[in-house]
């Protein structure tokens, strides 16, 4: 029986691989919510703090192919395919995906026309030259994810703050200029390094670069769409990318396709499940029977409406009535939700995707505009 490990902490990416006659290993995060009878589990404290060494000492045994879908997980993955000598992750572009300073050197030297302009770990006077010749810039963390201190800088004073905000986290600053434009994520699925587009994505963003939503297909041109997907492709190649899924956000505008981020792993945000209703893609189960049997994707069907993730903004999420759940639950459109825990209260708008209070993601078979819909349904539910 073939033997697969498995880099997780959500139970919908075990139950993929379970569809299958593997012998399943699960490293996890969250053994509560992955441990099954037909796996061995094996509870990690943390995926970034785990390396090589200390993984083989966990592991029964060697595995035919090592997947990993969540993203703390990927390089830890990369290298120990590497160590297994399977394809399913290359252990460097991995990490040129992980750390966007090392991405941006490397878009840098081998696709400079969808790279930004950037400074790696700058000094204040560094930022103030970046400043006056851009006037605006982003200061982020080279690592950090959940879009957690993101700062949109147009004065010293703010780029000064955010720079020790970032080192105080004892983070490494990056700058970039500030694109303007409408941002995109692209699914894909790389086979040996042949690139296959599953998707682009409409993202939607609060003031503080929070994902508040998404819709696939995102509404494009067939021109843009074109230009997306070279992007993608090129970028993908560049870093290295060689085997399985991958999520690259990007901006577009009169000037070109820029990249965001890049990485080797499902998109979150509950857009795999988005993909599945639109096209009838498994993305999850993709990646596992790649990585174990070769399996390639069919052409891409016909999408078919629209879907879309909505997270409920603060003034949403404290007014939802206690009813709304059976509003949920009755609504044919309706495909997931997941409603506050407790009392939610209104609040500033959300600072960290890990602030935000819940999400509905709303399908519908006939119409190009899931999220409008979504929102419009929303705005009556929580005035009942």
């Amino acid at each position: 029986m073939k033997r697969l490990l498995l880099l997780t902490n959500t139970r919908r990416h075990l139950d993929a691989a379970l569809k299958h006659p593997y012998q399943v290993t699960v490293l996890t995060e969250h053994p509560w919510r992955v441990d099954h009878p037909n796996c061995t589990c094996i509870h990690v404290p943390a995926f970034q703090d785990l390396h090589l060494q200390d993984a083989l000492a966990l592991l029964p045994g060697a595995a035919d192919a090592v997947v990993a879908l969540t993203d703390e997980a990927t390089v830890l993955a990369a290298d120990l395919a590497w160590h297994y000598r399977t394809t399913s992750h290359r252990a460097q572009g991995a990490r040129w995906m992980k750390h966007k300073d090392q991405m941006r050197r490397r878009l840098a030297a081998h696709a400079p026309q969808h790279n930004v302009p950037h400074l790696v770990d700058p000094s204040a006077q560094d930022v103030e030259a970046f400043l006056a010749r851009y006037r605006e810039v982003i200061i982020k963390p080279g690592s950090a994810t959940g879009s957690q201190l993101i700062h949109h800088v147009s004065t010293q004073d703010q780029a000064c703050a955010a720079l020790d905000a970032i080192r105080a986290a004892r983070l490494q600053p990056l700058v970039e200029q500030f694109m303007r434009g409408q941002e995109y994520s692209v699914e894909t699925f790389s086979y040996a390094g042949d690139h296959q587009i599953i998707a682009i994505t409409d993202k939607y963003k609060n003031q503080h670069f929070v994902e508040m939503g998404h819709q696939v297909p995102a509404r494009l041109t067939p021109a843009q769409t074109v230009t997306i997907q070279e992007a993608a492709r090129t970028v993908l190649t560049a870093l290295d990318h060689h085997d399985g899924p991958g999520h690259t956000e990007v901006i577009l505008n009169d000037h070109g396709c820029f990249v965001v981020e890049a990485h080797p792993r499902l998109g979150g945000d509950k857009i795999t499940t988005l993909v599945e209703l639109v096209y009838g893609i498994d993305l999850a189960e993709q990646a596992v029977t790649w990585a174990m049997d070769r399996t390639t994707l069919a052409v891409n069907p016909s999408a078919r409406g629209s879907a879309a993730t909505v997270f409920f903004d603060p003034s949403v999420a404290a007014r939802l009535p206690q009813a709304a759940h059976a509003a949920f639950e009755a609504h044919p459109h309706v495909a997931a939700w997941k409603l506050p825990a407790g009392p939610a209260h209104p609040a500033a708008p959300y600072r960290s995707s890990r602030d935000r209070q819940g999400y509905v993601v709303y399908h519908h078979p006939e119409s190009p505009h899931a999220h409008q819909h979504a929102q419009d349904w929303l705005t009556e539910v929580h005035h009942d």
